[in-house]
């Protein structure tokens, strides 16, 4: 007699003989082709970034960074000449309008010497791209560190959606947020967001090594200890087995970020934040530098925060479909997608918390480790809707 749900049958027959080596291909010509339309992608940013004459150390921090490079190729010292510089010019334009100027180039240790107050990581590990490329090899580090943003973010979304299409996710990275904008240009917020992603991507497999490459992320911005402690240890508890190799893997990163403190600073707790000089009539003396979780802060200026050049839109255009990610994670039972969620409007709190949070420009770079925590959420909805059009067609 036959079966009285023949369609069933057919598709649990279709079921049963797919092939998984197929499946395994498939999965493999995706992430190829998602490997290369990354490459493709950087390369005509690239491009377009060179003919538009952008160039790969703008003005500020970056500068600095490449300086500290350059000082330890040419002279094994991560005090170039260039703070000297910045030193004499803020001194005097003290002294001469009897006023007080605030630097934000370099910090004084505590044996005197002016040393990195940006990212000294970035600083270390341009060196040997300085040392074959010149200043180009400051650029070829960028992107590099964008691919492996990228690539640890499809790696991420692949776990979380199983199947997601690498179009999805390359165009929302590069289109939809503000990406687009540190692939050329040398820029050590795309670094800490790159370890921290990348790191998170490694934790996924091996717990203790993600959490250590997560960590490092402090030498490139202290204030990723607020968002990094939470989303590992939040994290560690969908699986408690993973809770010991995480939590060594970020001691033993802290460890190296106190000692390096202790050695500069004479206080593993203090950071070259709590050592910046600010000149007072031509005398140098300590600058009390603004930290978050400032309420009045906080809850100001929110419609610049949001809509202004330096807030969430219009560069960030994946936070338009704020409201349904927030609907699709109340539906959908997957702790990984909300502890990220709830760590990243977390962390977006803080910064908007933070007296200096305005301080840039082409989309609030800040936030970018938020904004990209935000995308793991944000990039598998789309794919589920791509698969419901098709589906639907």
């Amino acid at each position: 007699m036959p079966p009285q749900n023949s369609n069933s049958a057919q598709i649990l027959s279709n079921d049963s003989l797919r092939d998984p080596q197929s499946d395994i291909k498939v999965l493999r010509s995706k992430r190829n082709f998602f490997i290369l339309a990354s490459i493709l992608a950087i390369s005509v940013i690239n491009l377009l970034a060179f003919i538009k004459g952008i160039p790969v150390l703008p003005q500020g921090p970056e500068t600095a960074i490449a300086e500290v490079t350059k000082s330890i190729f040419h002279e094994g010292t991560t005090s170039p000449n260039y703070f000297k510089e910045a030193y004499s010019k803020a001194q005097t334009l003290s002294e001469s309008t009897q006023s007080v100027v605030w630097q934000d180039v370099f910090a004084i240790d505590q044996y005197g010497q002016l040393r990195p107050k940006h990212s000294p990581l970035s600083a270390f590990l341009a060196v040997p791209f300085y040392a074959i490329f010149g200043e180009v090899g400051f650029a070829i580090l960028q992107q590099l560190f964008c691919f492996g943003l990228l690539y640890s973010t499809y790696l991420l979304v692949l776990r979380i959606a199983r199947n997601p299409l690498p179009c999805s996710t390359l165009i929302s990275v590069l289109l939809l947020s503000q990406s687009g904008f540190y692939v050329r240009a040398f820029s050590y917020d795309l670094h800490g967001c790159a370890l921290l992603i990348g790191g998170l991507s490694i934790w996924c497999r091996k717990p203790c090594l993600g959490a250590f490459i997560m960590g490092l992320s402090l030498f490139v911005r202290p204030s990723f200890l607020i968002l990094l402690l939470p989303l590992a240890l939040l994290l560690s508890t969908i699986e408690l087995r993973r809770i010991i190799p995480t939590c060594l893997g970020l001691l033993i990163a802290s460890l190296l970020f106190a000692g390096y403190n202790y050695h500069l600073w004479g206080d593993p707790f203090l950071t070259a934040y709590s050592r910046l000089p600010e000149f007072a009539n031509g005398v140098v003396r300590l600058a009390r530098h603004p930290v978050g979780f400032d309420l009045g802060v906080l809850f100001s200026r929110w419609d610049e925060k949001i809509f202004s050049s330096h807030g969430l839109l219009p560069y960030n255009l994946c936070f338009l479909a704020f409201p349904w990610v927030v609907l699709s994670l109340i539906r959908k039972s997957d702790r990984f997608m909300r502890i990220c969620f709830m760590v990243a409007v977390g962390y977006a709190i803080y910064i908007f918390s933070y007296p200096m949070w305005h301080v840039t420009d082409w989309g609030n770079r800040f936030l970018l480790p938020a904004v990209y925590l935000y995308m793991l959420c944000f990039i598998p909805l789309i794919g589920r809707f791509e698969i419901y059009m098709n589906t639907h067609d």
